[in-house]
């Protein structure tokens, strides 16, 4: 859901509001085209579709079946838009913690005209101690540049192993920049006390992590 922002050029400021949950949710106009930053950090845009088009991509090369892809941390809907081009066929769950960031979503980026996207506005920790199974599960939930503290527990991960069908894969999206490099290492290691197969991708500033059962 995010990248760090650093300096974009011909950035337009067109909305901005403040939402109980997230704070200030900004909308810029970048190139033409809508970003949605939080707290410094972009959560949907051109930027966090470049991060996730190198993870699906990765995953449509393996062959990865997605008939039914759950995304915690929805957002504006990027990542959304890209699961349907991978996999136009793909039923997808999005859960978003803040109703002002799907409005944002809806106003600004298509977020309800996805095809074949339920929108759930609901907080993860708690919508995946539900019943179901996934085939691709992609979790993405910041608050600005924090994870809420009950989505990194071992009863949260556990659930995402749970939500998995038996060929499954989840992909982590985490900021890999100076101490969020440390950060994203204890996480690696609390996974694989959890999950069997652990890879990662890179990019300039995040770090893409697949895990299977």
């Amino acid at each position: 859901m995010l990248v760090k922002i650093k300096s974009l050029l011909g950035k337009q400021l067109i909305e901005e509001v403040e939402s109980p949950i997230s704070g200030r949710v900004r909308i810029f106009k970048v190139l033409g085209r809508p970003s949605m930053v939080v707290g410094g950090v972009e959560q949907s845009g051109a930027f966090i579709g470049g991060i996730w088009k190198k993870g699906l991509k990765k995953a449509k090369r393996k062959k990865q079946k997605a008939e039914s892809v759950l995304i915690l941390g929805l957002g504006g809907g990027t990542v959304a838009k890209l699961v349907n081009k991978f996999w136009p066929k793909a039923r997808i769950v999005g859960v978003e913690i803040d109703p002002v960031v799907i409005k944002l979503g809806k106003k600004y980026f298509d977020l309800d005209k996805i095809p074949n996207l339920k929108i759930i506005n609901a907080d993860a920790a708690a919508w995946v101690k539900k019943d179901g199974k996934f085939d691709l599960i992609l979790i993405d939930i910041y608050l600005a540049d924090q994870i809420p503290q009950s989505c990194e527990t071992e009863e949260f991960l556990k659930r995402i192993k749970e939500l998995l069908s038996p060929a499954g894969l989840a992909i982590f999206n985490r900021l890999f920049y100076k101490e969020k490099k440390k950060e994203a290492e204890i996480f690696i290691k609390k996974l694989g006390k959890i999950f069997s197969q652990i890879s990662s991708a890179r990019t300039p500033s995040n770090l893409l992590i697949f895990v299977q059962k």
